[in-house]
């Protein structure tokens, strides 16, 4: 959802917060001062250039390209010896990715961006930037890759049932930067937008303050919660966020999570208050709708994602936005090293002994891989899926539709593995066994 700005704040809390607001009045004088990685720092009025030197680097960051798997894969698996500034900075590299991959669908593709919502349409030889919006959250890059010629940019929509949004390879806001986060973050338990908050290890940034006591409702909305903040309280946390930290907003025309992908610029007046106006930071998001962009060689592309938006302090709080962080950013939980364990573990097994068992990992698992080999080494079926519930740590192999209804006739003795990727990039192989007979036909 796009954001939502002044509208939203009824007349009654403008005159009730006046006071409180960071509108400079006449005659009054500003300075700029750069959040910076250890601290927040002053530096000189004459440092406006510096700001807009940032500006400029991060405008250049935009550049939508094919993507090949050997780029996917260089980005480091994160661990607790990295420092905090580069576990940050790998969730924003990844979601830049996944803004920026760019195709062509194979033949004109007619899908669902939600259960009985709004329809889109993909045209073969048109050039697309970014993610498809789809409420699914099966958008993680690999399982993309699985459907993408990383040669040609070309993606196999023939392969995907698009009717059925659950089954097309896309985000909605709150997927497309969980698979971000679960770049370094396994501390989160969040999914929907609607469930991003404290009690889900979502940490407000301080001074920031609230309680959410289950999910975001109509009484519990986060525009609300700014408010009662006040405008200083919710500016002072905005300066206070980095890379990766995270932004909420939800009302009553639903929600939208957005993750930071700069140091803000802070401007305070004369009185040490910070000025929403100017004040501002650059984000990252899914976005709903294509807008025309135009790379160096001019040929257009239709960019879904939002990569590096400016938005002002101020527009973020009149839209609500809740700023929050997670523990492995504060350096109050160390970064895990990736575990995958499958409770099959004999040598030789049935389809139904495989679809019976369970994997489990520490951080969300991304996808499934089931192959089969021929006994000459000669791959047979490889089957890659992505459970239907997206963001849990535990699945049943039966949840994985699509490996579910394999066709496994005839296949004894033939070898089987099955692999799991989880959240921070790591690929295990959980089983590697042999098919066995099946009421006693082979």
């Amino acid at each position: 959802m796009k954001k939502v700005y002044a509208l939203i704040l009824m007349l009654s809390i403008i005159v009730g917060l006046c006071a409180c607001s960071s509108a400079p009045v006449a005659g009054s004088e500003t300075t700029v001062t750069t959040t910076v990685a250890d601290d927040t720092t002053a530096v000189p009025d004459d440092t406006t250039s510096a700001a807009e030197e940032e500006e400029e680097e991060t405008s250049k960051s935009l550049v939508p390209e094919p993507l090949t798997m050997e780029k996917l894969e260089s980005l480091p698996i994160a661990s607790d010896s990295m420092t905090i500034d580069e576990k940050r900075q790998l969730c924003v590299d990844f979601f830049r990715l996944s803004g920026l991959v760019q195709y062509t669908p194979s033949q004109d593709f007619t899908y669902k961006q939600t259960s009985g919502g709004k329809m889109s349409t993909l045209t073969a030889g048109t050039i697309y930037s970014g993610l498809p919006y789809v409420v699914s959250g099966k958008g993680n890059l690999y399982t993309f890759m699985h459907y993408y010629d990383e040669t040609t940019g070309v993606l196999d929509s023939s392969r995907m049932e698009g009717l059925d949004f659950g089954k097309f390879i896309g985000n909605q806001c709150s997927y497309g930067s969980l698979w971000a986060w679960a770049r370094v973050v396994n501390s989160f338990s969040h999914t929907l937008t609607n469930t991003t908050h404290s009690n889900n290890g979502c940490i407000p940034i301080a001074p920031f303050e609230y309680e959410c006591i289950g999910d975001w409702s109509a009484d519990n909305r986060t525009a609300t919660v700014c408010y009662s903040n006040g405008f200083q309280t919710t500016y002072e946390a905005y300066a206070n966020m980095k890379p990766a930290d995270g932004m909420v907003m939800y009302g009553k025309d639903g929600g939208h999570t957005q993750m930071v992908s700069s140091l803000p610029v802070v401007v305070r007046n004369t009185d040490g208050t910070i000025n929403g106006q100017e004040s501002y930071l650059y984000y990252i998001d899914q976005g709903t709708d294509y807008t025309d962009y135009y790379p160096v060689d001019g040929v257009k592309t239709l960019l879904q994602a939002d990569i590096d938006v400016k938005i002002t302090f101020e527009e973020m709080l009149l839209s609500g936005y809740i700023p929050f962080t997670f523990a492995e950013f504060l350096g109050t939980d160390p970064v895990e090293a990736g575990s995958c364990k499958f409770n099959v573990k004999n040598e030789t097994v049935t389809s139904e002994e495989l679809l019976a068992g369970k994997i489990t990992a520490n951080y969300v698992i991304s996808d499934v891989t089931i192959s089969i080999y021929e006994p000459d080494g000669t791959l047979v079926i490889c089957e890659m899926d992505l459970p239907n519930k997206i963001g849990k740590k535990t699945y049943k192999m039966s949840e994985l539709t699509d490996i579910a209804k394999l066709d496994v006739n005839g296949i004894s003795g033939r070898r089987v593995t099955v692999q799991c990727r989880i959240g921070n990039g790591e690929k295990f192989t959980v089983y590697d066994g042999t098919f066995t007979e099946e009421n006693g036909e082979d």
